[in-house]
């Protein structure tokens, strides 16, 4: 768990939680110095409003130029919001925008106000803001978050520390906001389908749009703790662009005086693991008698090293071919796969390549038979680590639509070479037909690891130039799920690798059906 002593504009939302609004007693604390009150601006927009761009434009400027001191929420809501055809058929719309649209009398999408101090238009708000960003605060607010990768599950209490004399009711809303989406927005020139909708409120917390905590009669240098809730994060958010705003404010919700405002970032990264990883590309095919012992090789190195063997089977070559009893018109080929194949030479089924690598100096070959698999992959698995890698994803089950997020992390400064990353999908337990070492067709065979698709091509994007130690890369691929695939069984596979001579640097491998 950590404390953050920064709480700004984002919200804290909630779909399944457990909730207690209950402040225990207050305790003394050495209070903090130089607590200065920040800028809340809340926007309404709406992916049909089409002036909404430019307003967004303005409030992206606004928030480079005063940065920690300005916290930013925007509600989708009102008629501009709603879903509307299959283009828009993304809805951000809340109850609690709802809410504050209809309570602060919103006449038109792409308007806002600082501060709660009555709606205007973006002109005006720099002028306001820089009123309210900069003095003393009246209390400081410290947010303590513990999210739990596994089970998406975000934990978040409260403390509020009473600076100075406060003679009325100190009041607390908490949001959970959403950094980025990228769905359809209109423009007055016509559509944007890939627009990058940003601060998005999700849900207030306990669905209390002007909060649900109180601090009766607050006593100077006082501390108040209080547990806000903990929240079931869906899926189809991204975790690790959350933040977590609280609001504290006296008077009314609709006519407040803001004391201060405080944004997190959730911390929802785990730690990159630091392991050696190979990668097993093993060419195969339903007709080839052989290939059964090849797939029992490669599920005996994953028993005796787990996690550090990933790999990927290509369905390629004549015994691939989709003919012959029990077979017509089963066809697992793909022309990336039979890219890659012929690629590095392979010639016959099983054959394979362990982390591309050449093991024959006098004659370079990376198409190994199964009997140079275990010393190679001996020598790959002894190997340095030299990078660390972490996938991840976002996947909408309406739209079959997977949005896949990389972060590759390298360890040496000695790769100078630049540096392409790679991302795929590949499925496991696929019942299908399979020719044995006796030349018996097992008819319920089970195919794993087979590939689907590339999300950046056969052979991936650029990822740098040149790798610098301690340096985090990100790079971000989609693809749509063909109907036929089962999306419980997709897996994602990324790697890195060395332009020059192709070879695998790192690893990473995560299951579509995991929570991460």
């Amino acid at each position: 768990m950590r404390i953050i002593k920064k709480i700004s504009l984002l919200s804290l939302v909630v779909l399944g939680f457990t909730f207690c609004d209950k402040v225990e007693e207050p305790y003394f604390k050495v209070p903090p110095k130089d607590i200065k009150t920040k800028a809340l601006l809340e926007v309404f927009t709406g992916h049909l409003a089409t002036n909404s761009p430019a307003v967004m434009d303005k409030v992206n400027t606004l928030k480079a130029t005063y940065g920690d001191q300005l916290n930013v929420v925007v509600y989708h809501a009102g008629e501009e919001a709603a879903a509307e055809g299959n283009t828009y058929s993304t809805n951000y719309k809340t109850p609690g925008g709802d809410q504050l649209y209809t309570d602060f009398n919103v006449e038109q999408s792409a308007t806002g106000m600082i501060n709660r101090k009555g709606i205007t238009s973006s002109e005006d708000w720099e002028e306001e803001i820089k009123k309210q960003i900069g003095q003393e605060s009246k209390i400081d607010l410290a947010i303590l978050d513990n999210y739990n990768l596994e089970t998406r599950e975000l934990s978040v209490s409260l403390e509020t520390t009473i600076l100075k004399r406060i003679d009325s009711t100190v009041h607390i809303a908490a949001y959970l906001v959403e950094e980025e989406q990228t769905s359809p927005q209109k423009f007055e020139t016509g559509d944007s389908l890939e627009y990058a909708h940003k601060y998005i409120f999700r849900k207030a917390f306990n669905d209390a749009v002007y909060g649900s905590i109180e601090i009766n009669e607050p006593e100077k240098h006082k501390t108040y703790s209080s547990t806000l809730a903990t929240i079931n994060i869906p899926s189809n958010w991204w975790e690790d662009r959350l933040h977590v705003v609280v609001v504290a404010y006296t008077g009314t919700g609709t006519s407040p005086v803001i004391l201060h405002s405080e944004d997190i970032l959730v911390d929802a990264e785990p730690p990159i693991e630091r392991k050696r990883k190979i990668l097993i590309d093993e060419s195969t095919g339903h007709r080839c008698p052989n290939c059964p012992k090849g797939h029992e090789k490669i599920v005996g190195y994953k028993e005796q090293f787990g996690n550090q063997i990933i790999s990927i089977s290509y369905h390629s070559g004549p015994t691939a071919l989709p003919y012959g009893e029990h077979f017509d018109g089963i066809d697992y080929r793909t022309p990336e796969g039979d890219e890659i194949v012929n690629e590095f030479v392979i010639t016959s089924n099983p054959m394979a390549t362990v982390n591309r690598m050449d093991f024959n100096e006098t004659a370079p070959k990376k198409a190994l038979t199964t009997n140079l698999w275990d010393d190679a992959v001996n020598t790959a698995l002894s190997m340095d680590v030299e990078a660390g890698m972490r996938i991840k994803k976002k996947y909408d089950e309406a739209t079959r639509k997977l949005d896949v997020n990389v972060t590759t992390e390298f360890y040496s400064d000695t790769i100078s070479t630049p540096v392409w990353i790679c991302t795929v999908v590949t499925e496991s337990g696929i019942i299908s037909p399979q020719l044995d070492p006796d030349g018996l067709v097992i008819l319920e065979y089970e195919h794993n690891d087979m590939f689907r698709a590339p999300l950046n091509g056969t052979w991936g994007e650029l990822l740098t130039n040149s790798a610098a130690s301690e340096k985090k890369y990100k790079a971000k691929s989609s693809i749509e799920l063909n109907p036929e695939w089962d999306a419980e069984n997709i897996s994602i596979v990324s790697f890195v690798y060395r332009a020059d001579n192709k070879q695998i640097i790192q690893v990473e491998e995560i299951h579509l059906g995991n929570t991460h």
